[in-house]
């Protein structure tokens, strides 16, 4: 996955950036420019002032700053203020380098750190920003309402959760495509590989731009635990070596890997109701079983897709149940044995999302709302399915953006504690 690169690294502030010369990934072609490494300029505000803070600055101001190493004598050893000035822009070096003192060298080599300290912070959260805009425009392109849900979250938690759903959608694509059945005997040292980058990023070092978003979540977010993104990782390898799931299980495991991690890995970014981190360990059922009915739903939708590319993610003992083969599911057979299957099946994702429904109240108040309304669009994809006659064959099941719009006010009022008197009031119109 990583192409040859060109890199120089700056470490600033916590961060380790390597800034790759090239990214050829076209869906990030909107920040390929600022990927490429340039080397440090001086055209910013603070260095229009370097001249009057040398001028005014004395050793006993800048006490505490760092003095970097004085350059070395071999070239110039005469005149050691003139290699300080190659670095720090003054005019008339010459004249600078004769009339300063000795104990202001010390001075000026701060200022130089300082600046390029400075020009650097400007140049990273230029990137930073670019790289949350590109996670923000890959989540709205791939996940609308997963990507509507978020929008009620603030500024920090939305970027945050955007910024861990493109590393998903990433890993994702790792083993996604034609091509994938080719190339199965490589696939472990490429999640060998990206498992290896993803250590990288929780020690604070970021390959590209979309890393380094990363890298900016887990520092904000402390909590945030590595295991769930290596079980993800595990989870692509079980989506190309199994075609076929024998018992629940076996389901369960894969719907947890590949969806139930993601759960995990928001919920310190979602935060407790109370601050505290127990409530935050007492959430976790709830945040698993989110991404279980998740993706049971999202299953139960792709039917029709999976077994034109011969997968069946239906458990084989569910099949059984109700007396239908795999031969009958990968010829489309529609018949009264199908419809109790695929009834048994959204009764089982059902009850998953109520067991995450049960744990809302134990969030964060400000990501209850964008909590609440994820579950209520994609659950209604179960009630589309049913109103389809459960064709899932042939006719796709979604949700319209109109509709997901309109379907905001009740998950607003869902989302209330119920002792709040917004809350009652939705009690009370649900007793009608």
């Amino acid at each position: 996955m990583e192409s040859r690169t060109n890199r120089a690294s700056h470490t600033m502030t916590g961060f380790q950036v390597m800034v790759p010369s090239a990214y050829k990934a076209k869906a990030h072609s909107s920040v390929n420019s600022a990927y490429k490494y340039k080397p440090l300029t001086r055209n910013c505000k603070f260095h229009g002032h370097v001249r009057t803070l040398m001028m005014t600055t004395s050793s006993k101001n800048l006490q505490g700053v760092p003095v970097p190493p004085a350059a070395s004598s071999d070239n110039s050893p005469t005149n050691p203020p003139a290699q300080v000035s190659s670095t720090f822009p003054v005019k008339d070096t010459n004249a600078m380098s004769i009339s300063t003192p000795p104990e202001d060298q010390g001075i000026m080599r701060r200022l130089a750190y300082l600046q390029r300290q400075f020009t650097f912070s400007q140049r990273k959260d230029r990137l930073l920003q670019k790289a949350y805009d590109e996670c923000q425009r890959i989540t709205s392109l791939y996940a609308k309402t997963f990507a509507l849900g978020t929008s009620f979250l603030s500024p920090e938690k939305r970027t945050a959760v955007w910024a861990i759903y493109v590393w998903c959608r990433r890993t994702d694509d790792l083993v996604d495509g034609p091509r994938v059945e080719q190339r199965c005997s490589s696939l472990k040292d490429v999640l060998a590989n990206w498992e290896k980058r993803l250590e990288d990023v929780f020690s604070g070092y970021a390959r590209d731009a979309l890393d380094l978003a990363l890298v900016d979540t887990i520092q904000r977010y402390p909590d945030m635990d590595i295991q769930p993104f290596r079980d993800m990782i595990a989870g692509m390898l079980m989506d190309v070596e199994m075609s076929r799931f024998s018992t629940f299980d076996d389901l369960y495991l894969y719907c947890y890997r590949v969806a139930g991690t993601v759960g995990l890995m928001t919920l310190p970014v979602m935060g407790s109701a109370d601050g505290t981190q127990k409530m935050l360990e007492d959430a976790k059922d709830a945040a698993l079983s989110l991404g279980v009915a998740l993706q049971l739903t999202n299953i139960l939708r792709d039917v029709g897709e999976d077994r034109l590319r011969g997968r069946i993610y239906l458990p084989l003992e569910d099949l059984k149940r109700f007396d239908y083969t795999e031969e009958d599911l990968m010829n489309g057979v529609l018949d009264s044995r199908y419809v109790a299957l695929i009834r048994f099946e959204i009764e089982r994702a059902r009850m998953y999302f109520q067991r995450a429904e049960d744990g809302i109240g134990l969030l964060s108040p400000d990501a209850r709302l964008p909590v609440r309304a994820s579950l209520d669009m994609y659950r209604r994809i179960l009630d589309v399915i049913e109103e389809n006659e459960y064709n899932n064959f042939t006719k796709r099941a979604y949700v319209a953006k109109k509709n997901k719009l309109m379907m905001l006010p009740v998950s607003y009022f869902r989302s209330m504690p119920r002792d709040s008197f917004i809350g009652r009031i939705h009690q009370l119109l649900g007793s009608f």
